[in-house]
């Protein structure tokens, strides 16, 4: 996770450096002359020096230290490799499936029936569609806010002549006059309140029935897609509980996420007004720096609350799997059992992207047809065409979730079990401080295994099982001749 998020950091550092460097050494002919499909660069970057040095010097810092951060990490695992390898004998004991592993285990499972989790899915997220649905026909919360919103933000933008004046204006703290769409706000408490409450006492209880669900069937049983509606029962008040206990915490760290980093802003801009003609002559390096700790601020406080929200991700699980654990101790559970694969987590998530790529493509492209159709001359005509095009392919491609929804979600469980399994054969003890009851593993011999279930033998893990063993036999060998 950490060397993730340095790479993110380095690559969108350079990206900064690059376009502000480039903005500011180079004319607009300059770009064109080299490329006619940037002149739309000369029209997006702000031409200030100010903002020019802080992409400049923030994008370097930004590179430098995912650079080195990477490096660093590089050279201690090449240490500790060489320091501690372990003999073949040992290292090879236990065998951990990869992702891709479990993937090919339960497309396997999933090819026999795939109908059923997928009702399954769609059984769970109905309840949910209906409140949704009543709510922003009827009430229309958070369109009220955003009309609202942007009509403001828009007024000042014409005000100070587009964007890329007021955003220089906005950094030295002349901000938009949101205070008047306060009624606004108001009227679309109540439904934002229902959406919270339906998410809260609707959606997080679903949860812990549908990983209730996929976890019998990824154990070879046959439940009932019902199952997933379970939860409104006897169980409620434990997985509401459960839930809303996580939740909160969540929300904590999204709270702070978002609060900090506008408190920090808010504060600087504060005290240079409370004294501008001392600060006045530091303006021109006090604003964008105030900025950048403001980025910074954010950058670091999102990255903690993703992390959080992989650390808490397997809290429906530990609910629903473990009956005689309290539902306020799911937490800790999830945590210790998520504490060293977030980043393997993440990349079982992230590897159900590529399937969507057309969308991704398609919205990245829709709002590039103006610029574009600058540049190159398009017809209006022939622009809409191509914002209705990709708009189809945008809906078209959604059409997927009916394959990669029972996918993902079957994938995802049986990534916790997985990682239970690992658990349980490394820190055994571990799992008695945690209150979490030993059950018997699941054998990954065909024989041994479930019929139809998630640890049914298959090529790949015939294979590495087999590579395995040959190594144990191996390192047994030599150790006997020696």
């Amino acid at each position: 996770m950490k060397r993730f998020m340095a790479g993110l950091l380095s690559l969108i550092g350079l990206i900064a450096a690059l376009a502000g460097a480039a903005a500011k050494y180079l004319t607009a002919e300059q770009i064109e002359s080299s490329a006619s499909w940037l002149g739309f660069l000369a029209r997006v970057i702000p031409p200030e020096s100010y903002w020019l040095g802080l992409a400049i010097g923030g994008g370097a810092l930004f590179a430098g230290f995912g650079i080195w951060y990477i490096l660093e990490r590089r050279a201690e695992n090449r240490e500790m490799e060489a320091a501690s390898a372990a003999p073949a004998s040992q290292s090879a004991m236990m065998y951990q499936a990869d992702n891709a592993d479990i993937r090919a285990r339960v497309r396997d499972l999933l090819r026999r029936s795939w109908g059923r989790p997928l009702l399954a899915l769609i059984l769970g997220a109905l309840p949910i569609a209906i409140v949704h649905g009543g709510v922003h026909v009827f009430l229309r919360p958070f369109q009220t806010v955003w009309m609202a919103a942007s009509a403001v933000v828009v007024e000042f933008m014409e005000l100070w002549g587009g964007w890329k004046l007021a955003l220089p204006i906005i950094a030295t703290g002349t901000l938009p006059d949101l205070t008047v769409i306060s009624s606004d706000i108001l009227r679309a408490v109540p439904g934002i309140a229902l959406l919270f409450a339906a998410w809260i006492c609707v959606f997080q209880p679903i949860r812990v029935s549908r990983a209730g669900y996929f976890l019998q069937l990824l154990y070879g049983n046959k439940p009932s897609p019902l199952t997933t509606l379970d939860c409104f029962g006897n169980k409620y008040a434990r997985a509401a509980g459960g839930m809303a206990y996580s939740a909160l915490w969540l929300g904590l760290w999204a709270v702070l996420a978002a609060a900090v980093p506008v408190g920090i802003y808010a504060g600087g801009m504060t005290i240079i007004n409370m004294y501008p003609e001392e600060l006045n002559s530091y303006l021109l390096w006090l604003a964008p720096s105030l900025i950048a700790l403001t980025v910074i601020a954010f950058i670091a406080l999102a990255w903690a609350f993703v992390n959080r929200w992989l650390a808490y991700s397997f809290v429906p699980c530990v609910i629903s799997s473990q009956k005689g654990l309290p539902a306020r101790r799911a937490m800790r559970a999830s945590r210790y059992l998520a504490r060293g694969h977030k980043l393997r987590m993440l990349g079982m998530w992230m590897s159900f992207l590529y399937y969507f790529l057309p969308a991704i493509g398609a919205t990245i492209l829709t709002p590039l047809v103006k610029p574009l159709g600058e540049v190159f001359g398009f017809t209006e005509y022939l622009s809409v065409t191509l914002r209705r095009f990709f708009l189809i392919v945008t809906l078209a491609n959604q059409l997927l979730w009916l394959y990669v929804g029972p996918l993902a979600w079957s994938s995802f469980y049986a990534f916790y079990l997985e990682m239970k399994r690992d658990y349980r054969e490394n820190h055994p003890t571990r799992l008695y401080i945690l209150g979490i009851l030993p059950q018997a593993p699941v054998p990954y011999k065909q024989d041994a295994a479930p019929r139809g279930s998630v640890d049914a033998e298959t090529p790949l893990r015939r294979r590495r099982a087999g590579a395995v063993a040959s190594a144990v036999e191996g390192a047994m060998d030599r150790t006997k001749t020696g």
